[in-house]
């Protein structure tokens, strides 16, 4: 039988033959030790690394209430979206610092001290929200409790800088001193307010406006220091008997100087 030769189908390589194949080759393996990805690979590595959106944070304080008004002092105040917590200081007042909520439009609050364990409803926040103040007050069989929006501030815009065409809003001043017996919160230990006790401006002056203002038609005792000022008010015709803490709150009120 005639065996066919196969020999002449595989001829060597010319010369340049060889050095377009060596030449391939080398792009080949360049390419590939550079990490080129193809399309696809490229776009789910951007959808990975570019979807995540960092969560918000909001600056959540307010205040703790039974259902006859008085501060609920001692309670742990949480928040259910972010799991941030605090306890209720002796004028019921709690402060949750920068509390992230991600993109949540509500929020409530776990509620929980002695024979207390409640959930309140929901207050409606805006997104762009940095702080909020709530009130929360507490049902008289203690089984629920309401949570009420009292005020919500949002960040001023910052025109990116050396911009020429804007013009920065003008900051605020300060409604409190920065120096002297207050610090920058209206906060004050001086005028013989005693030892473990804070006055603050701001809630003196609602203490004062809730207990004193039916009776007075001005301001009242601004002459006189924490030991005079209980002194006063314990004696005839007033004979009122005032917890340490709002009694030094009244008296930063009535020293501050407007």
């Amino acid at each position: 039988m005639m065996q066919k030769n196969y020999t002449s189908r595989f001829q060597p390589l010319s010369p340049l033959r060889r050095a377009l194949f060596a030449v391939c080759i080398c792009t080949l393996c360049t390419l590939s030790s550079c990490g080129v990805e193809s399309v696809d690979q490229a776009s789910d590595s951007g959808s990975q690394d570019g979807g995540t959106e960092d969560a918000g944070a909001i600056q959540i304080s307010g205040t703790l209430k039974g259902s006859d008004g008085a501060a609920l002092s001692g309670i742990i105040v949480t928040c259910m979206e972010s799991g941030a917590s605090a306890q209720s200081a002796t004028d019921g007042g709690f402060e949750l610092a920068s509390a992230a909520i991600g993109s949540s439009a509500s929020i409530s609050f776990l509620i929980e001290g002695a024979g207390i364990e409640v959930t309140s409803n929901g207050v409606n926040v805006s997104q762009d929200a940095s702080s909020v103040q709530v009130n929360i007050v507490l049902s008289a069989d203690k089984n629920s409790a309401n949570a009420e929006l009292l005020t919500e501030s949002a960040p001023l815009p910052t025109p990116p800088p050396g911009d020429p065409s804007v013009t920065p809003a003008p900051t605020a001043a300060p409604s409190t001193p920065s120096s002297g017996p207050f610090d920058a919160d209206g906060n004050t230990t001086k005028f013989g307010i005693p030892n473990g006790f804070t006055g603050n401006v701001h809630r003196g002056k609602k203490k004062y406006i809730d207990e004193c203002s039916a009776c007075h038609s001005g301001l009242v005792g601004t002459d006189q220091d924490f030991s005079q000022l209980k002194r006063t008010i314990a004696g005839d015709p007033m004979n009122i008997s005032m917890h340490d803490a709002n009694l030094s709150d009244i008296v930063a009120y009535l020293h501050f100087k407007r």
